[in-house]
C-alpha cells in the first residue's frame, strides 16, 4: 500500500492494528516480535495521543503475539481499556439522563461526535474513547438548556467568549470531574463562512433516531451530513488528524454506504464550500484502509493538483504529540475556500486572540 512507506517501523504496526479492526481480520503474527522493547513505550504514546489504545488492546490481545510483547506494556494496555471503559459508562448515563431532561423541556437536540459513532459504528462501543458529550441545540434554546444542565449538576466558564468564537459552551460537573458536556449550535466552519452547518434547516429536517436500546434512542446525524462533518472534523479539530478520527469516517462510510445519495452529498458539500477538506479526508480514508469511495465523488471535489499533494496528511498523522498551535492553523489554512472566508478566518483568529489576551 502506498501509505507504508510514510511509517517508521513501529508505526507499522499502528497501520496493522487499524487494519485489523477495521477489516476483522487478524494481525500478522511477524510483526511484533521484530520490534526492540524500548519502541514498546513510544508505542504506547503513539496510541494514547491518537486515542487508539482500547482498539489496540482488543486487537492484540487477541492475537499469537501477544505473549511475545513485554508485559509492562501489556500491563499499561489493559488499565488504559479498562479505564476508558469506566468512563464510558458513566458518560453513558449522563448523556441518557441529558437527553431526558431535554425531551422533557421539548428543546430540541441532537448528538455528534463520540458518544454517537460510538454507538452506531463500533462494537463494542466502549472501544471508541471520549472525554465529553456533544450535543447540537438551536442558539435560541441555551439559555433553557443552561438551566436544565446547571439544575443537573454542571456548570460552566468563560460562557461569552467560547459562545461567540467557538459557536458552543463547555460545561464541567464539580462531583463528576471527568464527565464534560459540550453545548453546541455550529460547527467550526462558522470560523470563516457564514453559511450554516449543523444548523441548517436541511440537517434538522433529516435527524434520525439512532436506539441505543430495547426502550431508548439518540437523535443524531442523517449520513449525507455526518460523513461531511465527520470529514472537516477530521481536519479542523485540535488536535487535527488523529487517527481515530480517521476510524470514525471510515467505519461511517462503509456502514452508511447503501444509504449515501453520494451526487447529493457532493452537490451539498460544493454548495458549503468544504471540497477541499471533504476530498483530503476522504481519499486519505481511502488510502489508508482500502474504505469504498466512489471514483466520481473525489473527481468531482478534486482540487488542483498543487494542493492535492501539498496537504501532508500522513506526515501530520505519524506524530506522537500536538504540534504548536499556530502552525496547525498554517497547515489548515489551505483547506479554506476562497478568499473571502480565508480573510474572515483570518479575523475571527485574530478577534479570538486580542480577546484571550484580554481576558487574561
Amino acid at each position: 500500500m502506498n501509505e507504508s512507506k510514510f511509517f517508521s517501523v513501529y508505526n507499522g504496526l499502528i497501520l496493522e492494528i487499524l487494519r485489523s479492526f477495521y477489516g476483522s481480520t487478524p494481525v500478522p503474527g511477524t510483526i511484533a516480535p521484530l520490534l526492540k522493547e524500548s519502541q514498546w513505550g513510544d508505542i504506547f504514546t503513539f496510541l494514547r495521543f491518537h486515542k487508539l489504545l482500547p482498539i489496540a488492546y482488543h486487537v492484540l490481545s487477541g492475537t499469537e503475539s501477544w505473549e511475545t510483547i513485554p508485559n509492562d506494556f501489556k500491563q499499561s494496555l489493559k488499565q488504559a481499556s479498562f479505564e476508558n471503559t469506566a468512563l464510558i459508562l458513566l458518560l453513558r448515563h449522563f448523556m441518557e439522563i441529558v437527553a431526558s431532561a431535554l425531551e422533557k423541556a421539548r428543546i430540541p437536540f441532537y448528538i455528534i461526535k463520540g458518544p454517537a459513532v460510538a454507538l452506531e459504528f463500533y462494537r463494542p462501543g466502549d472501544l471508541r474513547p471520549y472525554t465529553d458529550i456533544d450535543i447540537v441545540i438551536p442558539f435560541n434554546s441555551f439559555g433553557d438548556a443552561n438551566t436544565i444542565l446547571n439544575d443537573l449538576g454542571f456548570s460552566s466558564r468563560g460562557k461569552s467568549f467560547t459562545k461567540e468564537y467557538f459557536d458552543s459552551v463547555h460545561f464541567s460537573n464539580d462531583q463528576y470531574p471527568g464527565i464534560c458536556i459540550d453545548l453546541q449550535w455550529e460547527s467550526v466552519t462558522s470560523i470563516w463562512t457564514r453559511e450554516p452547518f449543523l444548523s441548517s434547516k436541511e440537517v434538522w429536517d433529516q435527524i434520525r433516531l439512532l436506539k441505543t436500546s430495547e426502550s431508548k434512542h439518540i437523535p443524531v446525524l442523517a449520513p449525507m451530513f455526518l460523513i461531511p462533518f465527520l470529514c472537516t472534523h477530521l481536519v479542523f479539530h485540535r488536535p487535527m488528524a488523529l487517527l481515530i478520527h480517521l476510524m470514525d469516517l471510515a467505519l461511517a462510510v462503509r456502514a452508511c454506504e447503501s444509504d449515501l445519495p453520494w451526487d447529493e452529498l457532493v452537490r451539498w458539500v460544493k454548495y458549503k464550500k468544504l471540497g477541499k477538506p471533504v476530498y483530503h479526508s476522504l481519499t486519505w480514508t481511502r488510502d489508508t484502509l482500502d474504505v469504498s469511495i466512489p471514483p466520481a465523488v473525489l473527481d468531482a471535489l478534486k482540487p488542483g493538483a498543487v494542493e492535492r499533494h501539498f496537504f501532508p496528511f500522513r506526515r501530520i498523522a505519524s506524530r506522537h504529540g500536538n504540534m504548536p498551535e499556530f502552525l496547525e492553523r498554517v497547515i489548515k489554512f489551505p483547506l479554506i475556500e476562497g478568499w473571502k472566508n480565508k480573510t474572515r478566518s483570518i479575523a475571527s483568529y485574530c478577534g479570538m486572540f486580542c480577546q484571550g489576551t484580554k481576558d487574561e
